[in-house]
């Protein structure tokens, strides 16, 4: 006659029998999705789980986006800029609950196509849509330098041989002091 353990024991191996299957299961159906797609084999039915939506496999870690999902990406940004004019990068990212890697493409894709304009530099730019506040000619985005005049080269009076012989005695001695110098130091 089978004792309490003997049946916990029959029912743990059970449970954890059915947990490799369905850990198998998954993992099949994650390598075939990676790889476009190919028909997966037909599954048993659950009994207990009932069958839910199922949303789009989301993109692996440092997978790249489709251009689609950039595109739907930046519509995003552009109507949130629109409604929120002169906002910051982490502005955006806050409001839309995206990654900073996540709104990066989108908003340089946005600036390129000239539906995005930006003033200031590094964590002082602010995003405005379209032309909606956006820097006019008198408040540019970046002021240029002045450009700096080409300095003429002075031209240097020649040495007299007096001149000549004193600079050449002294950087004998000065040659002559740092060969005695390394030579203490050994």
């Amino acid at each position: 006659m089978p004792t309490s353990t003997d049946q916990i024991r029959q029912k743990i191996a059970a449970f954890v029998t059915e947990i490799e299957t369905l850990t198998r299961q998954a993992a099949l159906e994650a390598v075939q999705a990676a790889l476009g797609g190919v028909a997966a084999p037909a599954r048993a039915a659950r009994p207990s789980a009932p069958s839910a939506p199922r949303k789009p496999a989301p993109r692996a870690k440092g997978g790249k986006r489709t251009p689609e999902q950039v595109a739907a990406d930046a519509e995003k940004i552009l109507a949130f800029v629109k409604s929120n004019a002169g906002c910051s990068a982490e502005q955006i990212q806050a409001g839309l609950g995206l990654s900073k890697k996540d709104i990066a493409l989108p908003l340089l894709r946005l600036r390129e196509e000239k539906r995005v304009k930006i003033t200031g530099q590094k964590r002082g730019t602010k995003y405005f849509a379209g032309g909606a506040g956006a820097p006019t000619a008198a408040t540019p985005a970046k002021r240029a330098a002045p450009k700096a005049k080409p300095v003429a080269a002075k031209k240097r009076k020649p040495m007299s041989p007096e001149q000549r012989k004193a600079l050449l005695e002294r950087l004998a001695k000065a040659r002559a002091a740092r060969t005695a110098k390394l030579a203490k130091a050994r």
